[in-house]
């Protein structure tokens, strides 16, 4: 949020440390900007890339879906809202059930405003 009379900006975010602000053009329509960490990620329970982060821009604060999917096409899971950057989807690596997901590479497909944007993740163990 930019506030114009104390010259500030704020934002949510469970991670501490140092923030470098950019001057950049906004998206128009829904788009992925980052996923992090970079396509791999090992939910371990060691706090050190557990879950895997789709960060997004929504300008015009559409209805955001993700799904995971293993390289049959099988349904594995739902992405859940990003509790670290509220405009971010995540997954923790475990199955609809609640189980732990195989290691290997997984489909994701999110959907906003009429798009569907896909890729391909790992799961490392």
């Amino acid at each position: 949020q930019v506030n114009s009379i104390t010259e500030s900006i704020s934002f949510k975010s469970s991670r501490l440390g140092s923030y470098q602000v950019k001057y950049a053009l906004r998206a128009t329509e829904f788009e992925l900007s980052q996923i992090w960490p970079s396509k791999v990620f090992t939910p371990n329970g060691d706090g050190i890339n557990d879950r895997i982060n789709f960060v997004f821009e929504n300008p015009k604060e559409s209805v955001v879906s993700g799904e995971v999917y293993d390289i049959t096409g099988a349904l594995v899971a739902e992405m859940t809202k990003g509790s670290e950057i509220e405009s971010s989807l995540t997954w923790d690596g475990k199955k609809r059930n609640g189980e732990m997901a195989d290691k290997g590479v997984y489909i994701y497909q999110i959907k906003a405003e009429g798009k569907v944007i896909n890729g391909t993740i790992i799961l490392a163990k």
